[in-house]
């Protein structure tokens, strides 16, 4: 992975619970210490509980209005997925709540149960309403620089757009090439995400790079498994290896750089 070796990034992983589509179980691998609990109500309820290490949450969430209504009353909610989600989860087990006149609602701290609407049993009556999982393919969560680096090794194949201009003489392989870029003769690239608006030089050697938009790499310079943001100037006979180039950064003429993670003080990496 490009970027400082003193670069630690830590794996999150979530224990997710499922009866069929139905999900029971939803908490951080990081918030359980040795056991995992499950509820009798829980397995009372449904017959079967498999729990899973290995599903990624996409953090794509769909809602009904009255679990808006709860995050718009409730202001101590202020995450989705490490504070609702596991309080969904939770009380869809839970018996329908009486309800009582609007003076003693205005009175009396209100829990999500209070939101449920009237008559609203679901999974055959057997819980007060259902959270259910969509489970896809492959699928990646792209927040960190080892998943975004892996998500672009997948992403890799042979597309250059009808717009970028590629030398006779350049040799590509499983390289996507975007729009309006330009690939000088005798250049190698391989493996290689080149943005839109990007110009590579004559003599330029491109292996296992995501190169972004609007970049300049000048003519005899070795770039290898590294990332390099928008607008950045390569200068020439640079030689630049599992290193992460900020957006606007420019190199030295003849410039070596290893491990190097390269971005201004004042400004965040943009992907």
């Amino acid at each position: 992975v490009p970027g400082a070796k003193s670069t630690k990034h830590k794996k999150e992983r979530d224990l997710i619970g499922l009866a069929g589509d139905q999900l029971c179980l939803f908490t951080a691998e990081a918030d359980v210490e040795e056991e995992v609990k499950i509820s009798n109500k829980v397995l009372r309820t449904m017959a079967r509980v498999t729990v899973h290490s290995d599903i990624q949450d996409g953090h794509l969430y769909i809602l009904k209005k009255w679990v808006c209504d709860y995050i718009l009353y409730d202001k101590n909610i202020s995450a989705i997925k490490g504070e609702l989600l596991p309080i969904l989860v939770k009380k869809q087990f839970s018996k329908s709540k009486p309800k009582t006149d609007n003076l003693d609602c205005d009175n009396a701290k209100r829990t999500i149960l209070d939101f449920v609407p009237e008559n609203m049993n679901t999974a055959g009556g057997k819980t007060l309403y259902g959270c259910y999982a969509f489970l896809t393919g492959p699928c990646l969560r792209v927040n960190t620089v080892p998943v975004y680096w892996e998500a672009n090794k997948r992403a890799k194949g042979s597309q250059v757009h009808p717009q970028a201009k590629v030398g006779e003489k350049a040799q590509l392989t499983d390289c996507m090439v975007g729009m309006n870029c330009i690939v000088s003769d005798k250049t190698t690239l391989t493996g290689v995400c080149l943005g839109t608006g990007s110009r590579v030089e004559e003599k330029v050697r491109l292996s296992n790079c995501v190169v972004m938009e609007n970049v300049v790499i000048e003519s005899g310079s070795n770039i290898e498994d590294s990332i390099i943001c928008d607008n950045c100037i390569i200068s020439g006979k640079s030689s630049v290896k599992l290193t992460i180039l900020g957006r606007g950064q420019k190199t030295a003429e003849g410039a070596e750089m290893i491990s190097q993670l390269v971005l201004d003080s004042d400004r965040m990496m943009e992907v």
